[in-house]
């Protein structure tokens, strides 16, 4: 299962906890059974901005999701970074090299 989430609903902006580091702004554009595809944006969710370099296989945590039914699902999942490219962040839900 594969969900592309629209831009335009307000729902998809999260806040993105790091264990080291500062927290940032993101929206979930892209959510599967496999992971998640974020793009950074600033506190309003209006403007995408570079994210924060973040190191591969990092753990992020995901709140302030309004996205049902997955944000039950990310809120009992560690999310994981697989790649990152300027403003757009590729997650996994488990350490894995071949989800994309």
């Amino acid at each position: 299962m594969r969900v592309v989430i629209s831009e335009s609903e307000g729902e998809n902006l999260v806040i993105v906890n790091r264990e080291n580091g500062e927290p940032f702004h993101a929206r979930i554009v892209d959510f599967s059974l496999g992971g998640l595809k974020l793009l950074c944006t600033d506190s309003n969710g209006g403007k995408f901005l570079p994210c924060p370099d973040l190191a591969r296989h990092e753990t992020l945590y995901i709140e302030q999701c309004r996205i049902e039914p997955y944000c039950q699902l990310l809120s009992n999942l560690e999310v994981h970074v697989v790649w990152q490219v300027d403003n757009a962040v590729g997650c996994c839900f488990e350490v894995c090299d071949n989800c994309s």
